[in-house]
């Protein structure tokens, strides 16, 4: 009220008159919401019920009021409550029927009848794919992680040979290696022990002769120390916190013996693909497959210039194949998943790396696919009018990698069928 009365526009008597109004209505709808709710919680204490939610009755009070008949009686309401109790209860009796878990399934059946499942079996079907999308989520995170770390593995089994085409596959003498800046034997980290450090140092190279970054201790301390041509050492990044330090040590371990071709200082998120994307033998590469190239050769004849294998693709540009990658959305129009909208196209506005397949919601809002760019690589060039990719998709195990690094098909024979 304040605001509408120091308003430069509702300063007139008839504006304020109007505001004041609008006020009381507001507040009489408010005490006439209040007085319901508590006459419909005794209706419902008398009828036996022994603790009643002030969230549902709440709740149900909204759903009935939205359906624009104005506030509902007390006794109404309370029935409407005790439907929404009886509808959970015979949910929950169709689920235990089946054997399926029900944590947590109170609260979240309530939410769904009042979001619109008003029968005991689509209140059932609500659960079960609430438990199936959390199923798939594990799985993909599950398939994720061990991705990643296969993808470490070979990163790290592959430096050795990568070092010593660089000439570091012999160690350096103990005698050859210094401590320079505040690492030096006047600094502030080497002064308590100088030569302890330089022999964590060399210890440390005697098995890895390429890290050009590591960590050494003093008293139990962990301290980063780099070097340009790993006989020179200083401390780094001192006030990082124990855990980033540490972090960025193990990074080091992977990727020092590949030299310049990555910035250390990037995120592993950024090293790691552009690691494997230098030290990925060709011959590991889908298109070695006799069958992907039948499966390209069969899309380029009926006009197709995106073809999706699980969540790698083939792009025809410029007169060849070239390797994209996919992101499939799930049904609330997240990433990952592996809801597809088969038939619907992909518009592309831009020159962006990554292909964003079309997909469904769980309302039914049908998305068509578009391209982008990953945050750190910038936004993508524009394209000067849209162009629509048609495209085929294979695998319908929806696994989060289609090969992995020693050669080996994950996506079998078996299901390299069309989707569409």
């Amino acid at each position: 009220m304040e605001n509408a009365f120091f308003s430069e526009e509702r300063k007139t008597p008839e504006a304020l008159l109007t505001v004041w109004r609008e006020a009381d209505r507001r507040s009489q709808r408010t005490l006439e919401r209040l007085q319901v709710a508590g006459e419909a919680e005794q209706i419902l204490q008398e009828g036996g019920t022994r603790y009643v939610s002030q969230h549902r009755l709440t709740r149900v009070l909204d759903l009935q009021t939205s359906k624009g008949e104005g506030t509902p009686g007390a006794l109404e309401l309370a029935d409407s409550y005790r439907a929404v109790e009886v509808a959970v209860e015979e949910a929950q009796d169709i689920l235990k029927a089946q054997g399926i878990d029900l944590s947590g399934a109170g609260s979240k059946l309530e939410d769904a009848y009042l979001s619109g499942c008003f029968t005991p079996q689509s209140l059932a079907d609500y659960w079960i794919s609430v438990l199936e999308d959390k199923r798939l989520r594990e799985q993909k995170q599950r398939e994720r992680h061990e991705r990643r770390e296969r993808e470490d593995e070979f990163i790290r089994a592959m430096a050795p040979a990568f070092a010593a085409g660089r000439g570091l596959a012999a160690p350096p003498r103990r005698a050859d290696l210094r401590l320079i800046g505040n690492s030096a034997p006047d600094g502030s980290l080497a002064c308590q022990d100088p030569e302890d450090v330089l022999e964590q140092i060399h210890e440390v190279l005697s098995g890895e002769p390429w890290l050009r970054h590591l960590i050494v201790r003093q008293e139990g301390w962990p301290n980063l120390l780099s070097s340009e041509d790993g006989l020179h050492w200083q401390e780094k990044c001192r006030s990082f916190p124990v855990s980033s330090r540490t972090d960025k040590a193990r990074m080091a371990a992977l990727a020092d013996a590949y030299g310049p071709v990555v910035d250390w200082n990037s995120p592993w998120h950024i090293i790691r693909p552009r690691l494997l994307t230098v030290i990925k033998s060709k011959e590991l590469d889908l298109l070695h497959r006799a069958d992907v190239l039948a499966a390209l050769d069969r899309a380029r004849q009926v006009g197709k210039e995106l073809v999706v294998f699980g969540h790698v693709a083939y792009q025809w540009v410029d007169g060849e194949w070239r390797l994209r990658e996919v992101v499939r959305r799930d049904r609330n129009g997240r990433s990952p998943g592996a809801t597809l909208w088969v038939q619907g196209p992909i518009v592309s506005r831009n020159y962006g790396r990554i292909i964003i397949l079309p997909f469904i919601k769980s309302d039914g809002t049908e998305n068509s696919g578009y391209t982008r760019n990953s945050p750190y690589e910038g936004e993508a060039p524009p394209r000067a009018e849209p162009k629509l990719i048609p495209f085929e998709v294979y695998a319908r195990n929806g696994r989060d990698d289609t090969w992995v690094h020693s050669g080996d098909i994950v996506v079998p024979d078996s299901e390299m069928v069309a989707l569409r």
